[in-house]
Parts: structure tokens; sequence; C-alpha cells
């Protein structure tokens, strides 16, 4: 039995359920244990070993559903003494959210006295087919394949088969955002019908025209794809941007992107506000 919400068969993206469900006459091998995981799923996951003192973590790979938002809270501890007593642990919060073409997955500062040196991350995000990932808003460069990415110092690829997205890099704690952007996604209309005026001056009013996509919400993001606003388009296709954060905090000048999602799928493009 499957409750609400959308699950997967572990390590099988193409292999979606709807619940609430149960399956009945469901095949499974003998020497296999089905393992479903949900929509928002945040898994970490650690090297193998036999103990907690055999060797330093150097590297987490996390296996990640996007799907909306969702959050996890990374606790650690030495996992031997009693000192998480006295303070000494670590948490780190994770965020996962899916926009319209594409993904943000943020890892927030570490909190708390435990101390943890810099290690690789490896992130495995399902149902995902990248076509490009930023870092904190630089880009990381395409490999290959995993052999080629084992061998780089930081990079993703489309696993074989398609569908999973794996990005590494290498996280010293003090929170990094990771921005990614789907194959498939198409620019907006381009012009000065469709937004304008561009280039605008920051804190000034920009319009929005989609005529294609009425009623779109429309997203705005920085270059490090934190998310800063979002709109939504009236039934003409037509919405104002203040210019500001949602919270009404001044935005800097600098290179933007908006994202919408129109009737043939994903729509976006580029804003640029003047100092």
């Amino acid at each position: 039995y499957l409750p609400e919400g959308e699950w997967m068969r572990w390590n099988r993206p193409d292999e979606v359920h709807r619940g609430p469900v149960t399956l009945r006459d469901y095949p499974v091998p003998l020497a296999e244990l089905p393992v479903f995981l949900r929509a928002g799923a945040i898994i970490p996951q650690w090297p193998s070993m036999l103990h907690v003192e055999e060797r330093a973590v150097e590297q987490i790979e996390f296996l990640i559903w996007p799907s909306d938002r969702s959050s996890f809270d990374l606790y650690e501890d030495d996992g031997v003494t009693r000192d998480y007593q006295r303070g000494r642990s670590a948490t780190t919060r994770i965020t996962a959210e899916r926009f319209p073409g594409g993904v943000q997955v943020r890892f927030h500062p570490r909190q708390g006295a435990f101390e943890i040196g810099p290690r690789e991350h490896r992130l495995r995000l399902l149902r995902t087919e990248a076509e490009t990932v930023t870092l904190d808003g630089v880009e990381l460069s395409r490999c290959a394949d995993l052999e080629s990415l084992s061998a780089s110092a930081a990079g993703w690829c489309i696993e074989a088969g398609g569908a999973i997205t794996q990005i590494k890099y290498r996280s010293e704690g003090r929170g990094e955002v990771i921005a990614v952007f789907e194959a498939g996604a198409e620019p907006l209309i381009s012009g000065a019908a469709a937004v304008h005026p561009q280039p605008q001056r920051a804190g000034q009013p920009i319009q929005f025209y989609l005529p294609d996509a009425p009623g779109a919400e429309i997203t705005l993001l920085d270059a490090a794809g934190r998310r800063c606003s979002v709109l939504r388009a009236d039934r003409d296709g037509k919405a104002t941007w203040s210019g500001l954060r949602d919270d009404g905090a001044a935005l800097p000048a600098g290179v933007y992107l908006y994202l919408a999602r129109g009737p043939r799928g994903p729509l976006r493009g580029k804003i640029t506000l003047l100092p």
C-alpha cells in the first residue's frame, strides 16, 4: 500500500505510482526488497563502512527527487561520545524546489559546534535532465559520463539511460545554491512586446507580456538560482514587476532569470537591471 502522493521504485525513475494505491500481484524477485521513494525525497547516503570510526567521511551522496518544495535537516555528531549533549553537533538544512524549467537545491550554512572539514558532495537528481547547471551562479562543466565526472574536481553529467542528473562539487559547509535548468525549456517571446523596458534601472517597474501564457506564474531568480519574486500574469498574459524582492527589499544591479510555464512547456529569459 502506498499513501497519497507520487512514489518511485528505488533507482527506477521510469516507474512511478500515484497513491493512495495498493499494488496487487506486484512482481518482485525473492532476492530483492522493493523500496519506494516519495516525491520530494532528500536522502543522504554515507560511504559503506563497518563502523563510524573506520574512516573520515569525505564524500556524501544525496538522492533527491525534486517536486514542488521539500526540505531535510542533516544532523551529525561524532557518533561515539556523549559530546552531543554538550552541544557538539551540527545541522545542515537542505531544500529542493522544482520551478518551471528547472530545479534549485540549496544547502544552508551548517549550524553547530561539531567541526566538519570540506568534503565532496554528489547529487543525484531523479527524473531531471539538465541542460545547464550552476553552483552559486557559476556554470559547471558538463562531463561525458560518470567516469569523466569521477575524474573531475567538479561538474555534472546525465547518467546512462537518462532521467537522472548527477552533480559533483566540493562543499565547505558555508552554504551553496545549485540551480539546474532542464533541456527543452523555450525562451520567452523576444522583443519589447514581451518584457520592457530592457535594460531597466533597479527598483523601477518592468512590464511582462506573455500572450501565449495567460494566467501563468512568473518566477524571478538571481544569478545563483535564488528566488527573488513570484508574479501572476492576468488573463491577457500581462504582469508588472516592481524590480523588488517579494519582501520589498531592493535588488542590486545585475542579470536575472525569469521563468514561466506556457501551453507548450517551460518558458524562460533574462532581465538586466542597471545601477
